[in-house]
């Protein structure tokens, strides 16, 4: 028979609608090796990063790359295949990093590797710290036994861990706190006389250092602004017009209570304050304590400890010749 064809149909036997087929599951990428081009190289300089990986679904790959230390931090380049450059940051000594990759199918398969890469600080290629050209003072006026705040602003442009040292010319004048941190403060020491002082700081970046300085004019205290409050704070109350000892710290009476007038039932022969003479002044002695009686001032036998630039002020104000100004 000729001109004849036939068309066969199968079914499940159900409802005649085809049975649906499970798709392969997704299967990870591997990798196989990562390696840097050069694995020892100076700050600054680049390395090519190459990854061998594949996709047993033959799904399209990306590549996303970290580095570890974080910081200081490196550079990688824009490519978006399996090579990649890596900037080396600038240094402040030899480092190693570890450049990791993880290679992505889009469908949650992953698969991680590494490699790792020296990078050596060059100290020529080394850029020095950027910091502020003035010291910020935080006192317009200073005199002994005030404590000056300081302040020094400063960057790295390699991104290098900065270290701070505050000092004096010449060393050891005054005392500093937090000598080692950008803010600071100096204690101006004791003195007689008005004085000027040069205070630096230098700060270094491991490699490369930069030194500011700024000269401090210190001055003498002044009886009614810097000597009569601490009498008015802590004295006056228990040395007045009624005192048993004839000693009245009250303002307006307080310099012709205590310059050149000996001490009443002293503990040594002196007057309570001798100009020019600390050793020789009975209110430094009763202020150190010792055998000369109860520490000043009553019920605060303490406080100068606890505040030694007020001591350190009065004993600049004996020495410079404790003038009632």
């Amino acid at each position: 028979m000729s001109g004849l064809s036939f068309v066969v149909l199968g079914c499940d036997g159900a409802s005649g609608t085809p049975a649906p087929v499970d798709p392969e599951p997704n299967r990870a990428p591997t990798l196989t090796q990562v390696t840097a081009e050069r694995d020892s190289l100076d700050e600054g300089s680049s390395t090519r990063l190459s990854v061998v990986a594949s996709d047993p679904d033959g799904d399209p790959l990306t590549y996303t790359w970290t580095q570890s230390p974080f910081a200081p931090l490196g550079a990688f380049g824009d490519e978006t295949d399996a090579t990649r450059t890596w900037t080396a940051p600038f240094l402040s000594r030899d480092t190693a990093f570890t450049l990791n990759v993880t290679v992505s199918d889009g469908k949650g398969g992953t698969a991680q590797g590494l490699v790792q890469v020296r990078v050596k600080n060059v100290a020529a290629l080394n850029q020095a710290p950027s910091v502020y050209a003035d010291i910020s003072v935080g006192s317009a006026r200073i005199i002994p036994g005030d404590f000056v705040p300081l302040f020094i602003g400063a960057s790295d442009p390699d991104g290098d861990t900065l270290t701070y040292e505050w000092s004096t010319e010449p060393e050891g004048v005054g005392a500093f706190t937090n000598p080692t941190r950008s803010s600071a403060e100096w204690w101006a020491p004791e003195s007689g006389t008005a004085a000027s002082y040069s205070l630096r700081v230098t700060v270094s970046d491991g490699t490369s250092a930069v030194t500011r300085t700024v000269q401090l004019s210190v001055g003498l205290p002044s009886y009614a602004q810097d000597i009569q409050p601490i009498w008015d704070l802590k004295c006056a109350d228990c040395h007045n017009a009624y005192g048993a000892e004839g000693l009245n710290l009250q303002t307006n009476a307080s310099y012709a209570s205590l310059v050149d007038v000996a001490g009443v039932g002293a503990c040594r022969p002196m007057a309570r304050v001798t100009p020019g003479k600390l050793d020789e002044s009975l209110l430094l002695w009763r202020i150190t304590g010792g055998d000369c009686g109860p520490r000043m001032p009553l019920g605060g036998s303490d406080y100068f400890e606890q505040n030694p630039g007020e001591f350190v002020r009065i004993r600049s104000w004996v020495l410079s010749g404790a003038p009632n100004n």
